[in-house]
């Protein structure tokens, strides 16, 4: 097992025991809404954060599937939760941009460049 496998597994391990503590102190089963779990983890924006970081070190790594998979999924949930100029929005869509001119994609780079929001011309 490599390092990053098991610092991935470290980090599962740490947020499922913080997760099961923290519905014992709520008092709140996984069951009594069927969209708890889903909401909690795949679209909180500290879980979509946590994809991109991912996406980098599997960039720094050269798994560049893996990467772009995570990198497209934070861009889509960070748009969908915190908007479309948000950082951290930004900050995944330029590392997927980032991504593709490493992986000497042009094309794709400027595709994903074009959503960028426009910059006004005094915030440069």
């Amino acid at each position: 097992m490599n390092k990053s496998t098991q610092f991935a597994n470290c980090g599962k391990y740490v947020f499922f025991h913080f997760l099961h503590f923290w519905y014992r102190i709520a008092g709140i089963s996984h069951k009594t809404s069927p969209n708890f779990l889903r909401i909690l983890l795949e679209d909180h924006p500290a879980t979509l954060q946590s994809k991109n970081d991912l996406a980098v070190l599997y960039k720094e790594q050269a798994h560049y599937e893996e990467a772009e998979k995570l990198l497209i999924e934070a861009i889509e949930g960070h748009r969908l939760k915190l908007g479309n100029t948000h950082p951290h929005t930004l900050e995944s869509l330029n590392n997927l941009i980032d991504l593709y001119e490493a992986r000497n994609k042009p094309e794709k780079a400027e595709e994903w460049r074009s959503k960028l929001p426009l910059q006004k011309p005094n915030e440069q």
